[in-house]
């Protein structure tokens, strides 16, 4: 359309009910070369007077499968509410969002705006509407990041144009996967504008299963991480993060405000940003240091990032449609003391140590450390199932099977927990899982030694079949059971595991591959 109106005899362009002068309208269709949305052209903002005060709606998202938008009853001066509205057309059409009745916009503690869906007031009734909550902010909207409220530095307007984020049918999978293990959510934090990545966060309510709210994120995972080249095979480029609170933590618009409810969704938020920031990874057992306290009322100054708690196997990887995976790992804010004795020692020190600490966030918790509250209490809580750290423990049996078969081939992958080797026709693998009963001391595990004709497929091995599967032995089905815990208890599995491997697999291996 642009070049139409270079046209000699162009008199104006007509589109969402408004004629434009041609050359306003070339002008505007200029902001691609910027890698910006042409949102004037596209969209017309529309601006009256009432006995309330200015409103404000969209004419022509309806165009691009969105509902329109208005903003009633402000004091706003005109430029802003037409920017504000121009900033919210822009994230809805650049990352594709459709926005639900009772999430909010905005994500920073000076800028959240409550989203209502109702019939039109600016447009016509029958047609519905998201009314837009407001209220003026300081300066210009599209400044106003969730970043800026958590450090003072500003940032140029081309930095925030292109935020990595989620193809539609990547986000369809991330979202799918995030109502399946964690829970329906019923509200979503949006930003309204993102300096790098997109970063939303589901709100996942208390339920009868689950006594805790559960924040997850949503968008980190779109930027892929600078993961060292000897981890590649585990795919751990892409991830996304969950934090569990209290069910009567405050989450409103007025207590967001306040840093004592805040603090964990900006914990979140510079977790998220901090592969991109520093130009690293994060996965099971790293460390953040917040270098001072999250807020007043508590100690808790770092965190650590675990599998995800209290939910089902499956739910710590996410495959998206390109077959590309997204690890999730939960939050675990510590203390000072705690974050210096996973530094002096590793993070399964430490998570042997907070055993019978929950993982749902209390400012005042007992420390692990010294066992010792903010209130001098004594520690009086129930040990935590011992599924609080099985996936370090999975991953150091499985790094130290692939220490000793590594020579002949296998590789530990952590997203099956399988010890797998390929060879011309088949697929040699050990499979471990527990199978439940857990306590704080020791797990029970099954081990499945297995060989699959090719191609492997991860969710399909538990059909013996001797034409496809000319070994399946399962330990637990022959009465074998192993417990695993402290390091002892790991080592004896270790050698167990080791002594059927050499008894069942490894003969069958040798017999096949001679007939290949």
């Amino acid at each position: 359309m642009a070049v139409c109106c270079k046209q000699k005899y162009a008199t104006g362009v007509y589109t969402s009910g408004v004629v434009f002068e041609p050359r306003f309208y070339e002008g505007l269709a200029d902001m691609l070369k910027e890698d910006e949305l042409p949102i004037f052209n596209w969209v017309w903002f529309g601006l009256y007077r009432s006995e309330g005060g200015l409103n404000g709606y969209t004419y022509g998202m309806d165009v691009f499968g969105k509902e329109e938008m208005e903003v009633l009853n402000t004091d706003a001066e005109p430029e802003e509410l037409r920017d504000f509205l121009a900033s919210l057309a822009s994230y809805v059409l650049a990352c594709d969002v459709t926005l639900q009745d009772g999430e909010t916009i905005g994500f920073s503690a000076d800028d959240k705006h409550t989203i209502t869906r109702s019939p039109g007031v600016s447009l016509p009734e029958e047609q519905m509407t998201l009314k837009i909550g407001y209220e003026p902010i300081k300066g210009d909207p599209e400044d106003d990041s969730c970043d800026h409220s958590d450090n003072d530095d500003t940032q140029d307007e081309e930095e925030f144009s292109n935020p990595e984020v989620y193809t539609e049918e990547e986000m369809e999978a991330v979202e799918g996967h995030i109502e399946q293990y964690f829970g329906k959510f019923e509200n979503v934090f949006h930003e309204l504008v993102s300096p790098d990545i997109h970063v939303d966060i589901c709100v996942v309510p208390p339920s009868e299963e689950r006594d805790y709210c559960t924040l997850v994120t949503m968008g980190m995972g779109a930027h892929r991480m600078n993961v060292p080249e000897e981890l590649a095979e585990y795919k751990l480029e892409r991830a996304e993060l969950a934090i569990a609170l209290p069910a009567d933590w405050k989450l409103d618009q007025e207590s967001m405000k306040d840093e004592k409810w805040y603090w964990p969704i900006r914990l979140l938020k510079s977790l998220a940003r901090l592969p991109i920031a520093s130009d690293t990874w994060l996965g099971f057992g790293h460390t953040m240091d917040n270098e001072e306290d999250f807020a007043k009322d508590t100690k808790l100054c770092a965190a650590i990032l675990t599998g995800p708690q209290d939910t089902e196997d499956g739910s710590e990887v996410c495959i998206l449609p390109s077959g590309e995976e997204v690890n999730f790992y939960q939050v675990i804010p510590l203390y000072r003391d705690e974050l210096e004795y996973k530094l002096a020692h590793d993070a399964d020190a430490l998570l042997g140590k907070m055993n019978g600490i929950s993982f749902v966030v209390e400012p005042d918790r007992q420390d692990a450390i010294t066992r010792g509250t903010l209130s001098n209490d004594n520690f009086d809580g129930e040990m935590d199932d011992a599924s609080y750290h099985l996936e370090s423990i999975e991953e150091m049996l499985g790094t130290k099977l692939q220490g000793k078969y590594g020579h002949l081939g296998f590789k530990y992958k952590k997203s099956d927990k399988t010890l797998t080797r390929h060879s011309k026709n088949f697929t040699y693998m050990i499979a471990f899982s527990s199978f439940g009963g857990n306590t704080k001391d020791s797990i029970s595990i099954e081990v499945c030694y297995i060989i699959n004709t090719r191609p492997y497929d991860p969710y399909g091995y538990a059909k013996p079949d001797i034409n496809t599967q000319p070994l399946f032995y399962s330990l637990r089905d022959n009465e074998i059971y192993l417990d695993i815990g402290n390091e002892e208890k790991i080592n004896n599995t270790f050698e167990i595991v080791c002594q059927w491997m050499d008894k069942i697999l490894i003969p069958k291996m040798n017999e096949l591959c001679a007939t290949e």
